[in-house]
C-alpha cells in the first residue's frame, strides 16, 4: 500500500508540473527524487539538473521500487552512459523506495558517473521501461579518492574510462601547483651570468639571447611577445659584457656606461651591481675569449608590481667615451593566476 500511495501522489505531483525545465542543484545536497511516466524516452520534469563545481563531482543514479528500469544520463549534449543492467523483472513486494537500499542491491539498475570541475547540465532519459513509468533518485557529491578505493573505480563511468585505481585517484587529486619563482630565484638570476639577456655593447652586431627561464624580462627585445606569470618574481634588465681584457680595464668600461630603462613609460630604478667575470668556459665558447666581464643593469619586479595585461619596456645604453648608443624595447604580457604562464 505504501508504494501505491507513493506512486499515486507522485503522479499527481507530476501532472501538476509544467513542461520540463532546468533545476538548479547544490553539490552535496543529497538525493533528488525524480519520476517519469511517459515510458521509453520519458524525461523527469526536473531534468536537466544544473550546477557549477570547483572540483570533480560524482553523479549517482539509482532505480527504486519495481526492478527493471534503466536510465541514460547526459551532460549537455554529451551522453555519459546508461545505468547498469538490472536483475530479473520484479514489481512485487518486497521492494524499496529507499535509494541507499536500492543502490546496495545489484538487482536495481544504478550508475556512477565522474565529472570534472566546471558548469554542468545533467539530463535523465528513461531508456528501458518495462512498466511504463519509472522513478528513481539522483545525487551529486564532491568526488574523493575514497570513491576510487576497494574496486570503486570499476563502478564509475568516466571519459576516458578509468583503467586502474590510480587513474581514478589522479582524476580527483588536484595537480601539484607549479613552483612559483621566488625572490631568491630572481636574485640568483640577476646576479648570475648565463648568457640570457646579455648584450655585447662593443660588437659589430648587437648580440643577445632570449630568456628561457621566464624570470628575466629583457628590454632589448628578447622578451617581446613573451608571457610571464603575475604570481612570480622577475628580473627586468640586461647583463652588458666587455671582453677581452683585465678586470680593471673592463670594469672601467662597464662602470662608465649610462643605462636608462623604462617600464610602461616610467623610469625604472636600477640596482647597483658590481662587475663580475663570466664563466670562462662559457665565455670562450660564446665570445672566443675566456676573459669576459659583465655587469647587471636592472632590478627586481615583485609579484604585485605589475597588473595582469600588456606592458612595455625600453632601454638606452650610452657609452660616453665613444658616443655609441644602443637602444631597444619589448612588449610583454603578465598572465592571471591559472592562465597562460601561470597555468
Amino acid at each position: 500500500m505504501r508504494r501505491v500511495l507513493f506512486i499515486a501522489a507522485a503522479l499527481l505531483a507530476l501532472s501538476a508540473c509544467v513542461a520540463s525545465g532546468a533545476t538548479s542543484v547544490t553539490v552535496g545536497s543529497g538525493w533528488q527524487w525524480f519520476l517519469t511516466q511517459q515510458g521509453v524516452g520519458g524525461v523527469p520534469p526536473q531534468s536537466p539538473y544544473t550546477f557549477t563545481a570547483s572540483a570533480p563531482v560524482l553523479v549517482t543514479v539509482t532505480d527504486i521500487f519495481c526492478v527493471g528500469d534503466r536510465f541514460t544520463i547526459s551532460d549537455g549534449s554529451t551522453t555519459l552512459g546508461t545505468t547498469s543492467v538490472p536483475g530479473p523483472l520484479n514489481c512485487s513486494f518486497p521492494d524499496t523506495g529507499d535509494p541507499d537500499v536500492a543502490l546496495a542491491d545489484q538487482n536495481y539498475s544504478h550508475g556512477r558517473f565522474a565529472l570534472g570541475s566546471g558548469a554542468h547540465s545533467i539530463g535523465i532519459v528513461l531508456s528501458t521501461a518495462p512498466f511504463g513509468g519509472a522513478s528513481g533518485y539522483i545525487r551529486f557529491d564532491l568526488m574523493t579518492s575514497q570513491d576510487c578505493q576497494n574496486g570503486g573505480w570499476e563502478t564509475i563511468t568516466a571519459s576516458p574510462l578509468f583503467t586502474s585505481e590510480s587513474d581514478c585517484i589522479a582524476f580527483v587529486t588536484p595537480p601539484a601547483a607549479a613552483p612559483r619563482i621566488s625572490r631568491g630565484d630572481a636574485e640568483a638570476v640577476y646576479n648570475a651570468f648565463g648568457g640570457r639577456g646579455a648584450i655585447i655593447l662593443h660588437s659589430p652586431t648587437l648580440q643577445g639571447a632570449p630568456d628561457t627561464q621566464h624570470v628575466r624580462i629583457g628590454p632589448f627585445g628578447a622578451a617581446s611577445g613573451q608571457h610571464f606569470c603575475s604570481l612570480d618574481w622577475h628580473v627586468l634588465g640586461v647583463n652588458i659584457v666587455e671582453f677581452p681584457g683585465s678586470y680593471a680595464d673592463m670594469s672601467a668600461l662597464l662602470n662608465q656606461l649610462v643605462v636608462e630603462i623604462t617600464l610602461d613609460g616610467a623610469p625604472f630604478p636600477l640596482l647597483d651591481a658590481p662587475v663580475k667575470r663570466a664563466d670562462p668556459q662559457y665565455a670562450l665558447a660564446t665570445f672566443g675569449s675566456a676573459d669576459a666581464w659583465f655587469k647587471p643593469f636592472g632590478g627586481l619586479l615583485a609579484p604585485d608590481t605589475l597588473a595582469v595585461g600588456t606592458h612595455t619596456t625600453s632601454i638606452v645604453v650610452t657609452d660616453p667615451s665613444t658616443g655609441e648608443v644602443a637602444a631597444g624595447s619589448a612588449t610583454f604580457f603578465f598572465d592571471a593566476p591559472g592562465t597562460g604562464a601561470c597555468a
